[in-house]
């Protein structure tokens, strides 16, 4: 895999079909690390203790029937596919410089939405004139 691929968060400046199916080609049953988290450990005996912060963890391989099994699986397979190409993204991200500014550059972003749910917030493009977004999830259980 290509290291900047690896180094880098998800920058995209555009959209490149082959790069994303070699970058999938990656993830196989014997290409990948799985983490589990819990607070109780009873039944996994933790036999190593993290440098720095003293945290019991384990390191062990997948079971190779299981890996038999991912690799096997018609069903999982047709489950991963990459998706069509979204029709409510737009081809032309260019932000167009005004040739006099009407307004100083907002400060912040403007909060658009917020409930129980989400928050949704906007800043115009109004400073560098260089288009960028941020999706932020939070998952808690």
């Amino acid at each position: 895999m290509p290291q900047h691929i690896l180094l880098h968060s998800s920058l995209l400046r555009q959209y490149d079909a082959d790069l994303i199916s070699k970058c999938l080609c990656y993830l196989n049953p014997n290409n990948y690390h799985l983490f589990i988290g819990m607070q109780e450990h009873k039944a996994v005996k933790c036999k190593l203790e993290e440098k720095y912060y003293g945290i019991l963890h384990n390191i062990a391989n997948l079971p190779s029937h299981l890996k038999s099994n991912v690799r096997c699986s018609s069903s999982l397979s047709k489950q991963l596919y990459l998706s069509d190409c979204n029709a409510f993204l737009p081809d032309n991200l260019s932000v167009t410089k005004p040739d006099t500014p009407a307004n100083p550059p907002a400060v912040e972003p403007v909060l658009l939405r917020k409930n129980g749910h989400i928050e949704v917030w906007f800043k115009k493009a109004d400073q560098f004139f260089m288009p960028h977004g941020r999706i932020g999830l939070t998952i808690n259980s």
